[in-house]
């Protein structure tokens, strides 16, 4: 699971289904048929029956829906919105106390600059929010409310406009202001200002030979970061000094705000760093939810401490090998695998990648 944001879930990391689904089907959450004899009369209902959405709705499976029952408590767990409100309301940090300037950026930036505005209300003065998908109509805030809207998971000329507007808000900052900034999953292709000499094109052609070669997000935001005026601490450090804070709902390993969106608001790499930062939803959350959700309903739950990373592929083959020797009722695993995206790819990301290999 990672959450997309909030998370929700970089969108859902966990994907489901039961074990005694067809061949090549794996999950990251996923239920293990308790006895012998369940698994051998599920494996032997005709293989038309998945590929029969009528007869599914009027008979659903139960384990199915136990898995989407304990999906959205994980879901739940690493909303933006309920997090941020948390984290700025006392909970899980401070409060701002005055003459907020609030800048939300990424995926899940609508729902937590909802939670901002819910726990800090008239104290926010001014609003950035940058993010893929306009935001609902239902949106309202106090004070001015900026929306622009970037581009992902390939960042194009939408990107630098917003990039260079977040550069101009910091810039414009006025002495009382307390910047606040909400990071979450997209970041890195939504807004951007490149290096001099660095284009567009070069942007673009990183990131598409980076989904070719499979790599770790880790290492593609590094290279990203190489590129960046505001990415590897450059935006913290564009601050000077000047005391702000920093929320992430953090879709990347180890939760390191200098991997978080490229390290958009990680540390400066140089001057002074005032910035407190705050991780308020991670993947481990997630997981943590779910095994606690599935624990009250009484089943034995595995789930490993440690993320997973790496190819689909091979991360299928795992799971797949896990589940058979499990003695556990539920497996949940929380991380990020990757995909080599061949020149003219088909629908759908690396969970469905992973679920179908």
């Amino acid at each position: 699971m990672r959450a997309s944001r909030s998370s929700t879930p970089r969108v859902s990391r966990a994907n489901t289904s039961p074990a005694t689904s067809p061949p090549n089907i794996s999950s990251a959450c996923s239920w293990s048929a308790p006895t012998r004899q369940s698994t051998r009369a599920a494996s032997s209902a005709p293989s038309s029956k998945w590929c029969a959405g009528a007869e599914l709705a009027e008979h659903p499976d139960p384990r199915r829906e136990l898995l989407l029952g304990l999906l959205r408590a994980g879901l739940e767990r690493v909303d933006g919105r309920r997090c941020v409100r948390e984290a700025l309301s006392g909970s899980a940090g401070a409060r701002a106390p005055a003459h907020v300037w609030l800048a939300a950026i990424g995926k899940a930036a609508e729902s937590m600059a909802r939670g901002a505005h819910e726990a800090l209300g008239a104290a926010i003065e001014r609003t950035l929010l940058i993010t893929r998908d306009a935001p609902g109509a239902q949106f309202v805030a106090g004070g001015a409310v900026e929306v622009l809207l970037g581009a992902h998971p390939l960042p194009d000329e939408r990107s630098l406009a917003a990039g260079e507007r977040l550069l101009a808000w910091v810039e414009a900052l006025p002495p009382e202001a307390q910047p606040l900034f909400l990071i979450s999953g997209g970041a890195s292709s939504l807004v951007e200002v490149l290096e001099a000499g660095a284009t567009l094109h070069d942007l673009e052609e990183l990131t598409r030979q980076a989904f070719a070669q499979g790599i770790a997000i880790g290492e593609l935001n590094a290279r990203r970061a190489a590129l960046s005026r505001i990415k590897g601490g450059g935006l913290a450090a564009r601050l000077r000094g000047r005391p702000a804070q920093a929320l992430f709902v953090s879709d990347v390993p180890q939760d390191d705000p200098r991997v978080i969106g490229s390290g958009l608001m990680g540390p400066a790499a140089s001057g002074e760093d005032r910035v407190e930062r705050h991780v308020v939803a991670s993947v481990d959350d997630a997981v943590a939810a779910v095994a606690a959700a599935a624990a009250a309903l009484g089943l034995a739950v595995h789930a490993p401490a440690r993320r997973f990373e790496g190819d689909a592929v091979r991360l299928a083959a795992r799971f797949a090998h896990e589940l058979c020797l499990t003695s556990a009722q539920l497996c949940v695993w929380g991380g990020e695998s990757t995909v080599q995206v061949p020149p003219h790819p088909g629908r759908g990301g690396r969970n469905q990648h992973l679920a179908l290999a």
